[in-house]
């Protein structure tokens, strides 16, 4: 199965605008919002596939701990390598809820991991450190150092 599929559907105005707020409120993209609603209610029918409503649940589940860390870390001195810390937070601490998330092959992986890192982010006041051309600056971690990922944006307090 594919990690994801494009959907076109109209939804009224008052619900963009909703899911819009919502998304500024996040710290996310309204595509995001709408991913997340989506995913809140075929998590909850009986009609889907035990698996997938096990993955959607820890998916929400460890969205809702990285948000209870960037409580933690927002009024902090944190380093510019903040996101990386928190990756191996989750490591420590979450990996079974990650491992769920992410899917037993790992297809969810390219989606959860930059939401993670964009909404904590967002959280925790941090912008992206920017070079000498504007752009912001990655962080990237060795090659055959054990984590939950490989390269990330330096950020430092907005």
């Amino acid at each position: 199965m594919t990690e994801s599929v494009t959907v076109s559907i109209r939804i009224p105005g008052d619900v963009h605008g909703a899911l819009a707020d919502y998304a500024r409120q996040q710290g996310i993209n309204v595509t995001d919002a709408a991913n997340e609603a989506i995913s809140v209610f075929v998590g909850s029918k009986d009609t889907t596939d035990m698996a997938v409503r096990k993955r959607l649940a820890s998916e929400a589940k460890l969205i809702a701990e990285v948000m209870a860390y960037a409580a933690d870390v927002k009024d902090t001195n944190f380093e510019t390598d903040v996101t990386r810390t928190l990756f191996k937070w989750i490591d420590a601490n979450h990996r079974d809820c990650y491992s769920e998330a992410i899917g037993t092959d790992g297809s969810h992986v390219n989606r959860i991991n930059p939401q993670l890192a964009r909404r904590f982010a967002y959280a925790i006041g941090g912008g992206p450190v920017l070079n000498d051309d504007g752009k912001a600056t990655k962080g990237y971690v060795q090659r055959n150092a054990n984590e939950l990922i490989q390269s990330y944006t330096l950020l430092k307090k907005a």
